[in-house]
């Protein structure tokens, strides 16, 4: 009932996972006051919904563009209200939830967690319906759900073999070398095998070419 809601108010992909709060960021930054506050999420919360909204083919890969840049910032304000509308519902129905977009916990692993899809060499989620071409949000709920498992598409022994990605990537921020549990830099999360993206790398393309490579 719940994901049929959520793909009502605009969600292209719906997934369900127990919160595991190793994902949540420890602080947020306010970006007025230049202070940082803890993020406290209450312990009720034991669920996370994950949504993700395709990103429209024909003009994603238009990047880097200033139309795709649209692309993706319409994506992101369809977002808001699809968010918004299903915290709504869930507390109509009696429950507490908590809508966020990149704020508050990191939305790759819970998406992997919830059964989406796939990390991938690039650090972007792949899932089987649209590939990587995807942006994702999250609530955190009370309701008590029945969570979906980890799917296995074969991304991870794909992208062990294939380097394509890292090749063509403009700020070259992605590993061609194996997965490693080391990290490049303040921006990748210590403990996980995985190919850690050089975000300084990355970052710094954004800035110089005043778009993004999506």
């Amino acid at each position: 009932m719940l994901k049929r809601a959520a793909r009502l108010f605009g969600a292209s992909l719906v997934g369900i996972c127990v919160l595991d709060r190793r994902w949540l960021y420890s602080h947020s930054y306010h970006t007025l006051t230049k202070e940082h506050r803890p993020v406290v999420i209450g312990n009720e919360f034991n669920y996370a919904i994950v949504l993700a909204h395709e990103m429209d083919y024909t003009v994603i890969k238009s990047a880097p563009s200033f139309i795709a840049d649209a692309a993706v910032s319409a994506v992101y304000s369809r977002m808001s209200v699809t968010g918004a509308l299903l915290a709504q519902y869930i507390r109509g129905l009696g429950y507490k939830a908590i809508p966020m977009s990149n704020d508050t916990a990191t939305s790759i692993p819970l998406a992997v967690d919830a059964g989406l899809g796939e990390l991938s060499r690039m650090g972007l989620l792949i899932t089987p319906e649209y590939g990587p071409r995807v942006r994702l949000h999250k609530l955190f709920t009370d309701m008590p759900l029945v969570p979906d498992e980890p799917v296995d598409i074969g991304v991870w022994d794909f992208c062990v073999k294939c380097d394509t990605c890292a090749r063509y990537c403009p700020s070259q921020a992605i590993m061609r070398t194996p997965p490693t549990a080391k990290t490049n830099n303040i921006c990748n999360r210590e403990g996980l095998l995985r190919w850690p993206i050089d975000a300084e790398k990355c970052f710094t393309y954004l800035a110089k070419s005043g778009t993004d490579c999506a």
